[in-house]
């Protein structure tokens, strides 16, 4: 039986996201711990089961996978795979992680799946048809009282200097550092939990999917020039606030 790139991507996320969930409150197996982060058997099995789902239908198809690297380099399809965005979360039982799914078309992000198997949200997105959150079309509310920025970063000295320098100062405006998994940061960024996110030395694949969501909500996803963000660049803010996005755009000029 045939399916859509979203029908298999939301599957794939859900076959993964209940070994994760299932294996939540056990003991860890780490399988190494490098530059990038930990490393878990978590990690590992969740993505061969998205693998193996994706190759079910999308034989042809390329897949570029945080654990694995990519396969193939012949087709304009990649799917782009973090079978466990927010390992360090998970490995300190704490249930802010997700996968995320994404497809790119000639390196354009067509399809973007976010899922948080723990509290079972799911964020979804194809081109042009606006984002979801679970079955619900997203319908941008109110501007809150307070607005929230998150400021992360690949070391912990960038994450310090990027709150100080870059943080907006006021008593309307509240910042955090850090959640540990970019693609439900930018996921919150798109459904207005957060306003801002700025993130530096970005990995395709924790990110792709969740661009897609900020910009089928309307939020937007630049450079740290302002532009707009290209497949393979290292630095993004993604934001639903055109103003406080230039507030922090002008503190990184200057």
């Amino acid at each position: 039986m045939s399916k859509t790139y979203l029908q298999v991507a939301i599957g794939a996320a859900r076959k993964a996201g209940k070994l994760l969930k299932k294996n939540f409150f056990m003991s860890r197996t780490v399988l190494e711990k490098n530059n990038s982060g930990l490393h878990l058997k978590a990690d590992i099995e969740a993505e061969k089961i998205i693998k193996n789902e994706i190759k079910k239908y999308f034989p042809k198809h390329d897949i570029l996978a945080e654990e694995s690297g990519q396969m193939g380099k012949k087709s304009d399809y990649l799917w782009i795979i973090d079978p466990l965005d927010g390992t360090s979360n998970y490995y300190f039982y704490n249930p802010f992680f997700c996968i995320s799914i994404a497809l790119a078309y000639k390196n354009e992000i067509i399809t973007g799946v976010v899922y948080a198997p723990i509290t079972g949200e799911i964020f979804w997105a194809k081109k042009d048809g606006g984002l979801y959150v679970d079955n619900n079309k997203y319908i941008p509310s109110k501007k809150p009282q307070i607005t929230r920025s998150v400021f992360g970063g690949y070391k912990n000295e960038n994450r310090c200097y990027h709150i100080l320098n870059y943080g907006p100062r006021s008593k309307t405006h509240h910042n955090k550092m850090e959640m540990a998994s970019a693609a439900l940061a930018l996921s919150y960024v798109a459904c207005g939990r957060l306003n801002t996110y700025l993130l530096d030395h970005c990995r395709i694949w924790d990110i792709a999917a969740g661009v897609l969501l900020v910009r089928e909500s309307g939020g937007k996803v630049s450079n740290w020039k302002g532009e707009d963000w290209i497949y393979g660049q290292k630095n993004i803010l993604a934001s639903n606030d055109e103003k406080l996005r230039e507030e922090i755009l002008m503190k990184i000029e200057n």
